[in-house]
């Protein structure tokens, strides 16, 4: 069972029907992943250079073993990228549809290169040696296997077949970065800092 923090999520967290996916996918990552995963809801994140760049990672997952991960958790009954206009889409349970800001791809990248910036700068070393990647959660659907962009390698999707094994998505996801990447493994110094 993973370390969750916070511990307990609040109220005003777990009476918002709005954040139905983050509780799904916060329940799934603490039941899914071992001790030796840290989990951290709701991340917020500034930009060094950018003020105007403020974010925020809906998980940040620490894996000793494997290094870090920003997963960007969007819900609703499905969140699609249209082909026509290349906008990115979201469906609610209750049927309304909203265009999103930004995709959600886009979100877990920014979280990621910020979240680097910043721990490169903490623990003094290169940003190419802190080991981290990203990823897109859809807890309340499955692959609607349509065109999700050019950047939407299917290795970068969490979708609901997967909640009940998540730990093994997420092993998908880091050998992902891993062979594209050409990440080592992460040193246990690094992790332990």
């Amino acid at each position: 069972m993973a370390n969750m923090y916070p511990d307990v999520l609040p109220k005003h967290i777990t009476s918002d029907m709005s954040r139905r996916a983050e509780i799904e996918m916060y329940n799934a990552l603490r039941a899914g992943l071992s001790d030796e995963c840290d989990v951290y809801y709701s991340v917020a994140w500034h930009h060094k250079l950018n003020s105007s760049m403020d974010g925020e990672a809906d998980f940040v997952v620490l894996d000793r073993r494997r290094g870090l991960m920003c997963i960007e958790v969007k819900g609703g009954k499905r969140v699609w990228r249209d082909s026509n206009d290349g906008n990115w889409y979201q469906e609610s349970h209750g049927g309304h549809t909203k265009k999103l800001n930004r995709p959600p791809l886009e979100q877990a990248r920014e979280s990621r290169f910020a979240l680097r910036e910043k721990l490169a700068d903490f623990l003094d070393v290169a940003k190419t040696k802190v080991r981290i990647c990203h990823a897109v959660a859809f807890p309340g659907f499955d692959n609607p296997n349509v065109n999700m962009g050019p950047d939407a390698h299917p290795n970068l999707y969490i979708f609901s077949s997967h909640m009940n094994n998540i730990g093994s998505r997420l092993d998908v996801i880091w050998d992902h970065f891993q062979e594209n990447l050409d990440l080592g493994p992460m040193k246990q110094e690094t992790a332990d800092k």
